[in-house]
Parts: structure tokens; C-alpha cells; sequence
């Protein structure tokens, strides 16, 4: 901002941005009053101010809702009692803490995104805590299955609204979190199409063994000045427009007339039902996808069809 006018013409989303930094001294709040903002989130930013000048701490009991501390003052101001507020600011300003932890409202800014909960926090004005622990501090295992009896993989990116779980059950999840992600897989497995995240990766799918799989994406050695491919041959290529791929029997897709509607490579494989194994954004920690190149999926022949 040049001047005071470029100040009051901004928005207040803009302006709670720019007077969040500490850099700009209390008294300054004053403007913002000018571009809407209201006394509650006047006090609430000074609360977030003064704990980054107390370097408060956060204990999050496992959930993650990111590396900034917006979650803690979009929680805050939930708050409408004013005189909870002003003692939490003098217990953050005079860094002795109140007797007892007061609740602070629920915020979708402090979404966990692992296990999809809105995390309640509570502070004691000097450090804050979250009220429950994750259910999945780790990470959320996800392996599914499908059937393949025509001994035909049809390979693509989004096989929607032919295969669409959401057409029978009305049902919609959260796929910004990793449980809103393995609750969307399940309930696409539940329909015959095995459909995981992976990213704006344009991963491949690749032949590693008798009756195994992987979905890979490769990379690139800047030393070496070479390409990284992923182990085994590649039999198929998924373009991630949706950042997920779809996997289905050919039966089944000719069944719902697909064929003509969409872009798709078919692999012939042994008939029966797969294991797949997904690791990319369950919140675990995978060596598979976290180094180069990255295995998303392992997927493997288990037994005849059911």
C-alpha cells in the first residue's frame, strides 16, 4: 500500500491479511476499523499478535490443520462474548495464563485434514490445545478390491457419471481431507470402480510381476541429467484432468456404455479379483511416493472372482 486511501479501499479479508503480520505495531488496528472490521476481530487479531510475540504453543494432539496460525484466529473470533476475549488478550499481553481453559469456537479453517474433523480448540491464553486427539494421528490405512472376470483392466481418469457412487447413495465427501478421500474410494469400490487420489501426477500404470501392478508416476535426475522411469513395463496412462484415476472391468463398462464416451487403455490381465494397496494422501508416511520415482498404488492378483 502507497498511502492511507489504497488502506481504506482494500477489503477486509485483505486487510485482517496485511495487519496480521506483527511488523505492523497495535496501534495501527485503528484503520481497519475504517474498512468494516469489527471490534471483536480487532481484539481477536491483537490476541493472535500477541501470541507470535510470546511465541505461544500450539499442541494440536495430532490433528494437522496446516503450518499458519489463521486456524487459531478464524477460531477465535467465533467467540461472541467479548469479555472472554478481553481476558484472554490480557492473559496473552501479561503472559500469565488464565486459571482454567476457555473454549474457542470451531472453524472449517481448522479442518483437520486427515481425519476431516473441525478441531475445537481452547486456550488458556497463553497456549492453545486442541479439546479431542485425531483418530488417525498416523494416517488412515486404505486397501480395496476389484473384480476383473472379463480378464480385461480398463485404465482411465474420471468414468463419471457412469460410474458414480453419488447417483445411488447421494452421498458427498470432503475430499480436501484424506478421510473424505478414503470414504470416496470405498464408496466407488462399493460400485465395481477402483478410483484413488493421486494428484496432478498423469501417473502410469506398470507391470512389475505375474499378476502384479503398480500406479507410478516417474521424475528426473538433475545430476545424472536422465529420466527416472518406475520399475516394470508401462501399460497404460491415465491423464489426471480429475486428480484421480478409475479402474474398471470391461464388462461392466461396456455394460454402462462407456466406450465411446471416454479416453481409456485396456490391459489384459489374469481374471479375477485385485488388492490395491493406495498410499498417496492418507496422511501415512509411504517411502513408496515419497521419493522418486513415486508408487501411488501397488495392486495384485488375490484369488478368482467372487
Amino acid at each position: 500500500f502507497k498511502n492511507i486511501d489504497d488502506i481504506l479501499h482494500t477489503t477486509v479479508d485483505d486487510a485482517l491479511h496485511l495487519f496480521s503480520d506483527s511488523k505492523f505495531i497495535v496501534s495501527r488496528l485503528s484503520i481497519l476499523k475504517e474498512v468494516g472490521v469489527t471490534e471483536k476481530e480487532l481484539l481477536a487479531l491483537q490476541i493472535s499478535m500477541e501470541w507470535e510475540k510470546l511465541k505461544a504453543k500450539s499442541f494440536p494432539k495430532g490433528h494437522k490443520v496446516g503450518e499458519f496460525d489463521s486456524p487459531k484466529f478464524f477460531a477465535i473470533i467465533q467467540l461472541d462474548d467479548i469479555k472472554i476475549l478481553q481476558g484472554v488478550f490480557e492473559a496473552a499481553k501479561s503472559k500469565k495464563p488464565l486459571h482454567r481453559f476457555v473454549a474457542l469456537g470451531k472453524s472449517i479453517s481448522s479442518t483437520c485434514y486427515i481425519c476431516g474433523e473441525e478441531v475445537q480448540w481452547e486456550t488458556n491464553g497463553v497456549n492453545l490445545r486442541a479439546q479431542s486427539r485425531c483418530a488417525y494421528p498416523n494416517g488412515i490405512p486404505l486397501v480395496f478390491e476389484l473384480n476383473i472376470p472379463s480378464g480385461n483392466m480398463i485404465v482411465g481418469n474420471d468414468f463419471r457419471p457412469e460410474f458414480d457412487h453419488q447417483l445411488d447413495h447421494q452421498r458427498d465427501f470432503n475430499v480436501n481431507t484424506a478421510m473424505g478421500c478414503v470414504k470416496n474410494t470405498k464408496a466407488m469400490e462399493a460400485i465395481g470402480c477402483a478410483h484413488a487420489f493421486v494428484g496432478n501426477s498423469c501417473p502410469g500404470v506398470y507391470e512389475t510381476g505375474k499378476d502384479t501392478f503398480i500406479v507410478a508416476s516417474g521424475g528426473y535426475d538433475e545430476k545424472k541429467d536422465k529420466a527416472i522411469e518406475p520399475e516394470g513395463k508401462l501399460v497404460a496412462s491415465i491423464c489426471t484432468d480429475l486428480w484421480w484415476y478409475s479402474i474398471v472391468d470391461e464388462r461392466e463398462f461396456k455394460k454402462r456404455g462407456c466406450v465411446d464416451k471416454y479416453q481409456f487403455d485396456r490391459v489384459a490381465v489374469r481374471p479375477g479379483a485385485y488388492r490395491f494397496t493406495h498410499f498417496y494422501g492418507t496422511g501415512q508416511k509411504f517411502k513408496e511416493y515419497d521419493k522418486v520415482p513415486s508408487v501411488y498404488t501397488k495392486v495384485e492378483w488375490v484369488r478368482t472372482s467372487d
